[in-house]
């Protein structure tokens, strides 16, 4: 009876390629159009609606809304007993599909209202009947996806539905049935949209080579994700992730490793023993973060290829260094050559020693130049702005030995480069010479000037 009284409703719709007849409503067809004629059962009109095979069925709703005042959301369109969901594109319709047009019932209408208008858990008042019926809980799902908690327990082992959830929003996949959780193609759909979802994957996928090893590169390529290419702390962070997620024994499987250490050096932190003291996989490592040094065996941190390596690429990693290279000359230049910061992890025996601090002078002034912060004032070579952080890195001289800040010469070379006058020993920030030297490198050395010489016409004009 309920078919019946549904049945008057009915539209019956005949997708096809032909002319439209003398009389029907035609509007203007564009490329690759289709012609879509509507037959209304219940009013005996007859309409034709040209659209784009690109055309989705929302666009067609919405022609039968104008047409015959059913609105969108009491719809239901069915292509022989499989209902057709809005975002569907017409081109996935054969040429000679029919289509019928029915009008929900008004309960299930006024539920698909309310779920579009409510909040996540306006489902979770719905009645059971509600619960169960797929089309009101894909409307939800599409507005908050998290209300795959209410949703009959026979739709959250549905695997369309789910990843339909857990791809606006990983977490949803908390909600799925346990046969879901261990479903690669589900868990693989949550993480590409949050990696914390694996905290809700079976276990027994973490333990599963190619399932991890997969997850691992698609965290490095961000086409199978389909997104715009994601902030590099957000990719390592998935990386990070994965990689903690998987299993004891997958963690000392190299090749595995290094497709982690590919996109995160850090990673390292989660690899097995053997494998952190494995030379091939913490040079791996270093490349990508020479942070990851620290990481890396008692061993390796001894060895000083690695330690070079990753000092080139962080000059911090130089804290994690043994002792003995923290003394080691080249590597300490290597380290502190673009920040002079990091002169507070090299030994105390190197910066009292006065050829090296000069030698560092030199490359300090050398990546200044390349950065454009060594020209002269106001001077910036085109394009030079935001590359390296030299304006904000201190002097050499800040962090040398007392010796060497009193030492004239060093501290004639140090001004010479800019902002190191605060750093120089009292008595040669009085020294006019050393002063003239600074404030002609630098209008703000003057901030530094001791009040007898800040009335000096030539410093003040310099």
């Amino acid at each position: 009876q309920a078919f019946k009284c549904l049945s008057k409703a009915l539209v019956q719709i005949r997708v096809n390629n032909s002319e439209c007849e003398t009389g029907f409503y035609k509007a203007t067809a564009g490329p690759m159009s289709r012609h879509i004629r509507i037959h209304a059962g219940f009013s005996g009109h007859l309409y034709d609606v040209s659209c784009n095979q690109s055309s989705l069925v929302m666009n067609i709703k919405r022609e039968l809304h104008a047409k015959t005042a059913i609105p969108v959301q009491d719809q239901r369109l069915l292509h022989g007993n499989t209902e057709l969901r809005n975002f569907a594109e017409v081109a996935s319709l054969p040429i000679d599909a029919e289509l019928c047009l029915l009008r929900r019932p008004a309960g299930q209408a006024q539920w698909l209202r309310n779920v579009m208008a409510g909040d996540e858990n306006t489902l979770g008042t719905a009645p059971e009947c509600i619960k169960e019926d797929s089309c009101v809980v894909q409307a939800a799902l599409s507005r908050h996806p998290l209300a795959l908690r209410y949703a009959h327990e026979s739709l959250r082992a549905d695997e369309a539905l789910v990843i339909a959830a857990v791809q606006r929003d990983g977490l949803a996949l908390q909600y799925a049935a346990s046969e879901l959780q261990s479903n690669p193609r589900v868990v693989r759909a949550a993480v590409s949209n949050n990696v914390d979802a694996l905290d809700f994957a079976a276990s027994g996928l973490c333990s599963d080579r190619g399932f991890v090893l997969e997850l691992l590169k698609q965290s490095c390529d961000d086409s199978k994700l389909g997104k715009a290419k994601p902030p590099k702390a957000l990719n390592q962070r998935t990386t990070d992730k994965i990689f903690a997620s998987a299993s004891l024994k997958l963690r000392a499987d190299k090749t595995l490793v290094m497709a982690a250490l590919n996109n995160d050096g850090c990673a390292l932190r989660h690899a097995d023993s053997s494998l952190r003291n494995d030379r091939d996989v913490v040079l791996a490592a270093v490349r990508r973060d020479g942070l990851a040094l620290q990481f890396a065996s008692t061993e390796l941190q001894e060895d000083r290829q690695v330690v070079s390596r990753a000092v080139k690429q962080c000059g911090k990693a130089l804290a994690f260094a043994a002792e003995e290279l923290r003394g080691d000359w080249q590597v300490a230049l290597q380290a502190a050559a673009a920040s002079s910061s990091v002169l507070t992890l090299v030994s105390e025996d190197l910066r009292c020693n006065r050829t090296f601090m000069m030698t560092l002078l030199a490359l300090h002034n050398h990546h200044r130049l390349k950065s454009g912060k060594g020209h002269g004032r106001g001077q910036m070579p085109e394009n030079a702005a935001g590359r390296g952080n030299f304006a904000e890195d201190a002097s050499p001289l800040k962090y040398a030995s007392p010796e060497l800040k009193a030492d004239r010469d060093f501290v004639l070379a140090a001004v010479s480069l800019g902002h190191a006058l605060q750093y120089a020993a009292p008595h040669l920030q009085e020294d006019r010479e050393v002063v003239l030297t600074a404030v002609t490198r630098s209008g703000g050395a003057l901030r530094d000037v001791v009040a007898e010489l800040r009335g000096d016409p030539e410093i003040v004009m310099a």
